[in-house]
Parts: structure tokens; sequence; C-alpha cells
């Protein structure tokens, strides 16, 4: 291998030119980066977070939805306190404690949720579920269902204040989440486009609500819309710039795969468990 000296620098008479290395290195770095970002953006394509800005997730859960057509029905029930509360089968839904503070008691688990006024819980289809008043005497209250088209109508003492519009519901398990928010002067709000039916419930104020190409309309506290697409969300004009509105919305997200967990590992699993030697380490 033959040596030049040239300008105090020596090299290689069989190395490339740094040109020639230069541009080997940028078509490697430009291969990497055409097989690696397709993949990025598929996966940000698949993230789906419902909450920005003033919007918070106060409850959620992934569900299987109810089969064929559904609606979203809003209802409000009183409850009462937990000596006379009595146990009942609920639907797939929200509740949301809007006046006070709630207690929920699942009658096969015992399990018991405590909300805080504002404060929601996602309860699951077929759920016996006593729901009391912590406030020491009866107390209205919010839920946000989803259920069959031909669901049974809610108890006698609630009232129903949007019976919804029936749509396909989306097959599979899938993300359902309960947003809040409220929206102080000329703040706006949009809620994103999941791909499926959701519903918007005004819970104090007036709001205007419409798509970002329409004219809104008003929805006062206690009316609800459902909606599909992308929805913008203000305060009605009052004429005040203190005017807000606050608003809860259900979505539902994206499907979330069955747990991958197969039977022969559960097999597995429930037979070392059941080995005196692997819980004494013998």
């Amino acid at each position: 291998m033959r040596r030049h000296a040239r300008c105090g620098r020596v090299e290689t008479a069989d190395q490339p030119p740094p040109n020639v290395v230069h541009a080997f290195i940028l078509s490697l770095l430009f291969l990497m980066a055409w097989t690696v970002l397709p993949a990025a953006a598929r996966q940000e394509d698949q993230e789906f977070s419902p909450a920005s800005g003033p919007a918070q997730v106060i409850a959620q859960g992934v569900v299987e939805l109810p089969d064929g057509d559904a609606v979203w029905r809003t209802v409000r029930t009183r409850a009462l306190t937990p000596e006379d509360a009595p146990f009942e089968e609920r639907p797939l839904g929200f509740v949301l404690a809007s006046a006070g503070p709630l207690l929920l008691v699942d009658q096969e688990t015992g399990e018991q949720v405590r909300l805080g006024t504002g404060e929601a819980a996602l309860v699951r289809a077929g759920t016996v579920q006593q729901r009391s008043s912590l406030s020491g005497q009866p107390v209205s209250y919010l839920s946000i269902e989803l259920v069959p088209v031909d669901a049974p109508a809610p108890p006698s003492d609630a009232t129903v204040l949007q019976p919804g519009q029936a749509f396909p519901a989306p097959e599979g398990l899938r993300d359902l989440d309960l947003l809040s928010a409220t929206l102080v002067g000329d703040e706006v709000f949009t809620i994103p486009d999941s791909g499926a039916k959701n519903v918007i419930l005004v819970t104090g104020g007036a709001a205007n609500v419409g798509r970002p190409d329409s004219e809104p309309v008003v929805l006062l506290a206690g009316e609800a819309a459902s909606f599909s697409g992308e929805l913008q969300v203000a305060a009605a004009p009052g004429g005040a710039e203190s005017e807000s509105v606050s608003f809860v919305v259900a979505m539902i997200g994206p499907d979330v795969p069955p747990p991958g967990i197969s039977e022969a590992s559960l097999t597995e699993t429930t037979a070392v468990a059941a080995t005196p030697a692997a819980a004494t380490g013998q």
C-alpha cells in the first residue's frame, strides 16, 4: 500500500475520496428514513386522544358496544340517600355527579366508587348498581347511555333529556371517553372526528355548537345533541365577557385489540399457581 504526504495529511492510495464517502452516507440515511418514517407516521395516525386545550378526560374504559343499531340518550335521574336507593340493572354509559356527590355500589362485587361533584364513572352494560346521594338528601345526576335502539325506557322517575338518533354501532372492543370542558369569553374548542357518532351535553350556560363550515345552533343547559365528524363549541354570546359554558362529550374512540392471552398461556399459568413447589421455591 502506497502512502502520499500532502499538506501534512496522510492518505492511503486505496481509500475512496471523501466526497464518495459522504455520498454513500447520505444515501444510507435517506434509505433508513424512507424505511422508518412511514411506520412512525402510521403509528401516529393510530393514536387518538380526544383531550386537548381546556378539555379533560374524566372517565374512560374499553367496552364492547351494543350489537346492531344503537342510540346515545341523555338522562336526568334523582339519587336517593343510601338507605333508600335501590339496586338496579344499568345500561352501558357514563354517570356524572352534576349536582352533588354520589356513591356507586356494585351489588355483585361490593365495589364502591365515590364521585365528587363534576366527577364521572363508566358503567358497563348489565351492572347491577346502587346510586345514592352523599349530600344527606336526594340529589339529581346525569347519565349518558349508549343502548340498543330497542332498549327499554329508563325508570319512571328518570327524565330523558335527549333520546338520540339511531346509528350502526362499531363492532369489536372500543375505547369510550367522557370529556369535560369549560369555555370562557371567546374561547373555541374543536371536538375531533373520532370516526363514530358522539354526543355533547351542555351542563351549564349556553353553547354555540356547529360544524366548522356551518351555522351553529344554540344548546342550553340540559340540552344535548348527537353528531359525527368534527364539531366546534363556544359560549353563546350574551353581551358579557364573563359569559361561559360547561359541557361534556361522550365519544366512541378507536378499536382496541383483544387481550393477547392465549388459552395455552392461561392453562400454564393456572398449573404453575397450583403447584406447591412453585409457591415454596422447591
